[in-house]
């Protein structure tokens, strides 16, 4: 099976290792020493356990460690729009990717009947118009609506007026 381990990223001279909190280190680094970050950290922002990350000044850390251009990837275990919020105001361009995943046992077996879940990648690239500040909340623009959310919002409105129709006739 190739793939990234085929790569040996640990042998990459720009990887390094370091074994303490995340918070620690974050607080340590050098300003605008990443040109990427990307966070796996328990189930993500609705693991509030962690709110020190996930919370406005948490991202603020994550900003000011990443270079101009930089990017912060999160995975979290389900999409939660106040995250996509938060995330905005902390001066990031946001967009969530979304794939399904399927519930399993310990033993790799599917749950039941397999129910579908959906994971979320959060991926947050800098803004230049932010000073690195937070920025208040009456600047808050409308996150975007995932396409595939538009077309499921679509077929559940057409589906409740044939329902409605077919109730009156």
């Amino acid at each position: 099976m190739s793939g990234l381990h085929d790569l040996k990223p640990m042998d990459d001279p720009r990887v390094k290792l370091c074994q303490t909190s995340l918070e620690a280190h974050l607080d340590a680094a050098e300003p605008a020493s990443y040109d990427a970050l990307m966070l796996d950290v328990d189930n993500g922002p609705i693991e509030w356990g962690r709110r020190s990350l996930y919370s406005p000044e948490g991202l603020a850390r994550f900003r000011r460690v990443l270079k101009k251009d930089g990017l912060l990837l999160i995975w979290a275990a389900k999409a939660i729009r106040s995250f996509e919020k938060h995330f905005f105001r902390a001066g990031f361009w946001v967009d969530c990717h979304t794939m399904p995943a399927f519930e399993a046992h310990q033993d790799g077996k599917p749950k039941g009947r397999g129910r579908v879940l959906t994971h979320a990648i959060w991926e947050g690239r800098l803004r230049h118009d932010v000073p690195g500040q937070i920025v208040p909340r009456k600047k808050i623009r409308e996150p975007r609506v995932p396409e595939w959310k538009k077309r499921v919002r679509e077929k559940n409105r057409r589906l409740k007026e044939q329902r409605d129709k077919e109730e009156q006739g």
